[in-house]
């Protein structure tokens, strides 16, 4: 599974070791997003707090982009980490990137994600998602320091 996870752009780094946790990531629909909206608003905050790139996006931009995608005018996904009993643990926002000349679906970029070991537990299902949008790999940076 390991083969899709790209980190700044270049396959071969390690990752931590998959660790089960009792929490599921889920696809959000509209219903979710505006249900968790305010949860979403405030771990935006603390990102954008943390973050040295984020001189451009505010969190109205997040929901414009997430709405975007669920209306099918753009490719922005929200994924929900959810524990056993409903409690959310953390998301990540994903889009697809395409090829610049050919226009076609290269990879799937993680933009935003928040919570303690979403990323290196959930990964398992983020490339499954991956690999059923037939993208070769998925791609993520950070900014923070």
């Amino acid at each position: 599974m390991g083969d899709l996870v790209a980190i700044n752009g270049t396959n071969g780094h390690a990752r931590p070791a998959t660790v089960e946790l009792p929490a599921k990531l889920v696809k959000a629909d509209f219903n979710m997003l505006r249900e968790a909206w305010p949860w979403l608003e405030s771990k935006l905050e603390e990102i954008r707090k943390k973050d040295k790139e984020v001189d451009f996006w505010m969190t109205e931009h997040v929901w414009q982009m997430l709405l975007a995608g669920l209306q099918g005018r753009s490719t922005y996904e929200l994924w929900l980490a959810v524990n056993s009993d409903g409690v959310l643990e953390g998301f990540i926002v994903t889009y697809t990137r395409f090829n610049q000349y050919l226009n076609l679906p290269i990879s799937m970029f993680v933009w935003l994600g928040w919570g303690k070991r979403v990323m290196s537990e959930l990964l398992p299902e983020l490339e499954a998602a991956a690999r059923e949008r037939h993208l070769k790999k998925i791609e993520f940076s950070s900014g923070r320091r």
